[in-house]
């Protein structure tokens, strides 16, 4: 569990945006245009080391206390310090640092990934009852318990039926799709 926890922290501290390496340009001169190439070129050559070192030492700064927070800890109940998550306090603690860091992430994704396969579920079910079957009907039948069932389905040249499915597709674009992932990714 710790070294999955720790992939994840390395993870999160180490990940850098990735920048697209083609600069396509419209409408612009051939000069405009080799300005703008020389322009982002410098642009991608200078990053930022500031925000970076400062999110690294942060994020070693909260590892050195919650690292002393535990050895101290283990100190006070004169345990080891590697035998103090094998304890019941040592897994509090672990956990409580755990949602201190990762706290809304942690959040995010117990939401948001719920959200989004349940949405996708009703959505599908919705869109198979208003664009696919126009009706369903059962009729009993001689001999048989169970009823014969009988399935109409849209007609694919109706304005109306693409219409709805026009619909249906942007409801699942705003309603499922883009609210779980500002849950997810926040």
């Amino acid at each position: 569990m710790i070294r999955i926890l720790m992939l994840v922290l390395a993870l999160v501290a180490f990940s850098v945006p990735v920048y697209a390496e083609k600069l396509e340009v419209y409408g612009l001169t051939e000069e405009q245009a080799a300005k703008l190439r020389l322009d982002a070129a410098q642009m991608k050559n200078k990053t930022d080391p500031g925000k970076v070192s400062d999110r690294m030492a942060e994020y070693a700064e909260i590892g050195q206390k919650y690292g002393l927070a535990l050895a101290a800890t283990a100190k006070e109940l004169g345990i080891a310090a590697d035998e103090i998550l094998n304890t019941t306090v040592g897994k509090i603690a672990l956990a409580l640092i755990v949602w201190k860091v990762m706290g809304e992430d942690l959040i995010g994704l117990l939401v948001g990934v719920p959200y989004l396969i349940i949405g996708f579920l009703a959505w599908g079910y919705m869109f198979r009852r208003l664009c696919v079957i126009e009706s369903v009907t059962k009729e009993p039948v001689e001999g048989r318990w169970f009823r014969k069932k009988t399935v109409t389905y849209h007609s694919a040249n109706s304005d109306n039926t693409w219409n709805v499915r026009w619909v249906m597709l942007l409801s699942l674009a705003f309603g499922v799709f883009g609210p779980s992932f500002i849950m997810i990714f926040g």
